[in-house]
């Protein structure tokens, strides 16, 4: 078990005990643990947590995301086809959450004290809905100054 996955088992506890899923799990400790996605290191604190006897399922829609990662496939086709239909040399994938969502995510993270070690969802869908639309594209991100923002 690596290091940084030990560190976090109890605070890892807690979030699991929630009914997250493996993406919240691990975007809760994004600031841990190098080149590794949110949801394989969610997979690695869930499988952590079982090896010490703790077993936590997640729910059947995940409290905090509400399952959006499901549709990360159908929300870059959408960019892709958008995008398509405009001129630029670059791009950049925004989104706009429920308010609902960023407020228990929010009160969450400040509850458990992750305010150090989390990503926001937000953050997260971008980038994972940017990596799949990215091929299909044939434009450069551009994080600094977009010609053109994708929402």
């Amino acid at each position: 078990m690596e290091q940084w996955v030990s560190d976090n088992l109890d605070k890892a506890a807690q979030v699991a005990s929630r009914g997250v899923c493996d993406h919240c799990l691990g975007r809760m400790f994004a600031r841990c643990g190098d080149r590794l996605t949110d949801l394989e290191r969610g997979q690695m604190l869930r499988a952590g947590l079982e090896e010490t006897g703790r077993h936590y399922e997640p729910e059947e829609m995940c409290p905090i995301c509400e399952d959006l990662f499901s549709l990360i496939p159908r929300f870059a086709e959408a960019v892709a086809e958008k995008l398509e239909e405009v001129e630029s040399e670059n791009f950049l994938v925004g989104c706009k959450l429920d308010p609902g969502q960023a407020k228990r995510e929010k009160e969450m993270i400040a509850e458990l004290g992750l305010t150090e070690t989390a990503e926001p969802l937000k953050t997260e869908l971008n980038r994972e809905i940017g990596k799949v639309a990215l091929p299909f594209i044939n434009r450069r991100v551009e994080f600094k100054e977009p010609q053109v923002v994708a929402w």
